[in-house]
């Protein structure tokens, strides 16, 4: 069925086996193929069925990163934390997804409004990037420079936030704040270029440009 582009019965297939056969060792596999076929046609109720069926066969680190990821698609922000988080815990030994992960959870924390827990797991997201290969070629190279990015930016913020008092006497102090802050954005951004990723290269010039604007 899949070979002539006949998902819904292939995926029917898969699920009546992997159901009428609960102690077959491959069922747990045809719940994957399935849940795989559901989630590519936006199926993701019997997706995530599925991926679930998977994970408790199998007790693979990955059906909670596809449970995960299910989950995210579904805006089931909760549970999509939830299950990158049990993901993690599991140690896996898949690099890409692992780093993925920790920037998934920062993500959803600062579209949720929790600035802090985002925070913390861009910085995570580090963490776990450098222990695995911090030399990565792969588009987990993005996650990270664009999680750099983010904990960089948080400098930017400070720096602007200090305005320079219009008494002279008080002046001194203040600007050497800023050109404190300035230094350390510079540097914090050359990091985040170091990573040449397209997009955080714009955004760390930009921002550069930006805070010597401010400074003018």
């Amino acid at each position: 069925y899949e070979k002539t582009g006949q998902y819904e019965q292939a995926a029917n297939v898969y699920e009546t086996y992997a159901v009428n056969n609960p102690k077959d060792k491959i069922s747990g596999d045809f719940f994957y193929n399935a849940a795989v076929i559901r989630e590519g046609m936006n199926y993701y109720k019997l997706a995530f069925r599925n991926f679930n069926e998977y994970y408790k066969k199998t007790n693979q680190p990955d059906g909670l990163y596809h449970l995960a990821k299910v989950s995210e698609k579904r805006n089931n922000k909760k549970s999509a934390i939830s299950y990158y988080e049990k993901y993690l815990n599991r140690g896996p030994k898949d690099a890409q997804k692992s780093i993925e992960s920790a920037f998934k959870i920062a993500k959803i924390n600062e579209q949720s409004g929790k600035k802090s827990e985002a925070l913390k797991w861009y910085r995570t997201t580090l963490s776990v990037y450098k222990k695995y290969n911090k030399n990565d070629s792969s588009s987990s190279v993005g996650y990270a420079a664009e999680a750099e990015f983010k904990l960089a930016y948080e400098t930017f913020i400070k720096l602007g936030a200090i305005k320079i008092p219009s008494n002279l006497a008080k002046q001194g102090p203040v600007v050497e704040r800023k050109i404190a802050l300035l230094d350390k954005l510079t540097n914090e951004l050359k990091q985040v270029i170091s990573y040449q990723d397209p997009y955080q290269v714009v955004a760390s010039l930009t921002t550069i440009g930006q805070a010597y604007q401010h400074m003018a």
